[in-house]
């Protein structure tokens, strides 16, 4: 029997699902902008106890490694890599862009370009684009970006206006706004992977042998803090005559 804990506290929510040879057995979900340190761990034992399992049972813990919220990213990874050391379970990381590409498939029709979009709390959004008739494996290889006008302009250079542009992610908005004058886009859903989503697509992948991401933390750009800057010393007077 498989099981498999999964972790979100990426976007606007924490969330928490356990999930038992690919069928999620207990799951909790709160919206928050903050606080998500602090909701995780008792979220986790909630969802346990409605499971009726322990975490002793768990084999394997994934959790978001981005792109997304910095702080969201670090508390997720965090508190995975603390419970994965104490239970000696596997942990792994997933993107929520792959994800969202992959539900948009079901939506595609040929020709169409999809596009995830992540809103990390800044103008503008992340996205992972997936080109038509793009290979699986060119998928798996390929980074996500910051979106820009200039880089929709660059990447979509070769988009009529009325090829389709199928968007999803709760970065969607944002990047319609960049999308203005390119191609056909539409915007599918508005919504992040929450937890019972994530785990079940990690289950399915594990199930058939497919890899995961290492747990490490995926960054676009720098966070807005930085090291603070050293304090110049005081140079001394000459002794005045």
């Amino acid at each position: 029997m498989a099981t498999l804990l999964s972790i979100e506290c990426v976007g606007a929510a924490c969330s928490t699902a356990l999930v038992t040879d690919g069928q999620v057995r207990a799951c909790a979900r709160a919206a928050m902008t903050r606080g998500h340190a602090s909701a995780l761990v008792p979220q986790i034992a909630e969802v346990m106890a409605a499971a009726g399992s322990e975490l002793g049972r768990v084999e394997t813990i994934v959790t978001p490694i981005g792109p997304g919220s910095f702080t969201g990213l670090r508390v997720g990874l965090a508190t995975a890599q603390g419970l994965a050391l104490a239970l000696d379970a596997r942990l792994a990381g997933v993107r929520a862009s792959d994800l969202i590409l992959d539900d948009l498939a079901a939506a595609a029709t040929p020709g169409a370009w999809r596009v995830a979009a992540i809103d990390g709390k800044r103008p503008e959004p992340f996205i992972h684009i997936a080109a038509p008739h793009m290979s699986a494996a060119a998928l798996w290889d390929s980074q996500p970006i910051t979106a820009t006008r200039a880089a929709m302009v660059d990447h979509f250079a070769a988009v009529d206006a009325t090829t389709e542009i199928l968007i999803g992610g709760d970065g969607a908005a944002k990047l319609l706004a960049l999308l203005t004058g390119i191609g056909a886009p539409r915007v599918v859903h508005e919504t992040a992977p929450d937890a019972a989503r994530i785990g079940l697509w990690a289950a399915a992948r594990c199930a058939v042998g497919a890899p995961l991401w290492p747990p490490k933390p995926l960054y676009i750009r720098p966070p807005d803090v930085s090291a603070p800057r050293a304090t110049p010393r005081a140079t001394p007077l000459a002794n005045a005559k």
